[in-house]
Formats: structure tokens, sequence, C-alpha cells
């Protein structure tokens, strides 16, 4: 991913080399501040798109966590019912295992 150098500002695509006052130059300068101001809007028009992706994005994300807490909540409590007894299991007759010694 490319690092940009200051996000925060939109460096203007314009000449900074001063051009003599002639109609030609001034015609050549409209026609450059339009093309940015066309770009700029190019980039706003982008910027709207992207937002709106993400904000649907979000709001399916945010559909998806409540569904996902309505199934981890617990179940409403129903009417109680009598504790069982654990069930145990009945006690091994003796003598049945042998044992073994093993030697490595």
């Amino acid at each position: 991913m490319q690092k940009r150098p200051n996000a925060g500002r939109i460096r203007p695509k314009l000449s900074s080399i001063p051009r003599r006052e002639t109609p030609a130059s001034n015609y050549l300068e409209l026609h450059k501040l339009a093309l940015e101001k066309s770009r700029l809007e190019d980039e706003i028009r982008r910027m709207d798109l992207r937002r709106s992706i993400i904000q649907d994005h979000l709001t399916a994300l945010q559909q998806h966590m409540q569904e996902r807490v309505r199934l981890a909540a617990p179940p409403a409590p129903t009417t109680p019912t009598a504790p069982t007894s654990p069930v145990l299991m009945p006690p091994l007759p003796r003598g049945i295992f042998e044992l073994l010694d093993l030697k490595y």
C-alpha cells in the first residue's frame, strides 16, 4: 500500500511557472482551471459513491450483528421444572480389571 504525502491537502494540478499576460495565456489558464474543476468534481462524485458503498456495508454489518446478538441471547425462561438428580453409574464389580506391568 502506498502512502500518500499529506492526504488532507489536495494539490492542484496547475503549472507553477507564470506566463505572460496575453489573450492566449488567459485562455490557456481558463482551460486549465476548467480541467481542474472537472477533475475535482469527478473526485467528489467518486468519494460520494465510495461513501454510499461504505454506508451500505456498515448497515449490512449492523443488521448481521443484531441478528447474531439475537441468536446468542439466552432463551426466555419457561415454566420451572423440578430439578433432576444426577445419573450415577452403578459401581463396577471388583476383579474385572487386571494390572499390567509395562517395562520400556
